[in-house]
């Protein structure tokens, strides 16, 4: 369910994103741009996006593991859950 969740706030917050790039070609632009990413609701979505982002990675990576047949018990499942959120905890 989670990597779900990760893939819609991804998924959301695409345009946003898109915006900065956007912003980010001109030079007074890109000024603006790096002024704005020093406000803390900023600060919060872009952390926010980069941590959807690697969780959904690395739970895809895990979805794609357990096709080729591994980790497919319930035991092996719940471990590499487990490790699943600490990548993403360590990598954020």
């Amino acid at each position: 369910i989670l990597h779900r969740i990760s893939g819609v706030v991804i998924f959301i917050s695409l345009p946003y994103f898109f915006w900065l790039l956007q912003k980010s070609f001109t030079p007074y632009g890109f000024v603006k741009m790096k002024m704005w990413l020093h406000e803390p609701m900023f600060i919060l979505m872009t952390w926010i996006f980069l941590v959807a982002w690697t969780y959904h990675i690395f739970a895809g990576l895990r979805h794609i593991i357990m096709d080729f047949g591994f980790a497919e018990s319930l035991r092996g499942g719940r471990i590499s859950a487990y490790m699943t959120m600490a990548a993403t905890v360590v990598l954020s």
